[in-house]
């Protein structure tokens, strides 16, 4: 982003008004957005799922944010992990698939294989000294509140445990834990993303 975009972007910042609707380049603005990813997007959990959806060892599911993808995968310790939809070889996206049940994740473009702790396990044609032991998938932030699943693409994410403290008695109530998914069901928006929290925000105020 140009040093008078960010000037321009902090000024429009500095001069919303509290209680009234946001201009409209926060909604259109190209350098805007690119401050959110960077900002926001990069820094913040996203629900992933229940952890019902992977039940057994293998279960897999795929999450894409923005520009990112994870793979958030149940492993044959029975540990649930996320990791880089990015393989380490030429950063090719390694699972195309959005679910499913798998004993490893092979790269569609040259091959390069992972195991379900991320670990690579095959690599063709790579000299004799080639360490395996250093191209595993990048991990991805993984915590857990009361059965759902959260990932974050930043290497020190905010702490969880103000939100597992805070919900523990509500989703008590609900048993969310031993909760089961019984659909899904996904909705294209042609719309900022902003606009889909401020409406989904006001619907819920009583």
């Amino acid at each position: 982003m140009q040093e008078h975009d960010s000037q321009s972007i902090a000024a429009l910042i500095a001069a919303q008004k509290p209680g009234y609707a946001l201009d409209q380049r926060f909604y259109t603005d190209p350098g805007i957005y690119e401050l959110e990813l960077e900002k926001i997007i990069s820094r913040n959990w996203f629900l992933a799922g229940h952890v019902s959806e992977l039940a057994e060892p293998g279960d897999f599911k795929v999450l894409n944010i923005a520009r990112d993808s994870a793979i958030i995968v149940r492993g044959a310790d029975g540990s649930i992990r996320a990791f880089a939809n990015v393989c380490r070889h030429r950063g090719s996206l390694v699972c195309l698939e959005s679910s499913g049940n798998t004993r490893r994740f092979a790269c569609p473009y040259h091959g390069w294989t992972y195991d379900t702790d991320g670990k690579l396990i095959a690599a063709r044609s790579m000299p004799d000294d080639f360490d395996m032991s250093e191209y595993s998938l990048r991990p991805v932030s993984y915590g857990e509140i009361h059965g759902l699943m959260f990932i974050c693409f930043c290497d020190e994410p905010p702490s969880l445990d103000g939100a597992i403290r805070d919900l523990a008695e509500p989703m008590a109530l609900f048993d969310f834990p031993n909760l089961k998914v019984a659909a899904n069901r996904t909705y294209d928006i042609s719309a900022n993303w902003k606009l889909c929290i401020e409406n989904y925000q006001r619907a819920c105020i009583p």
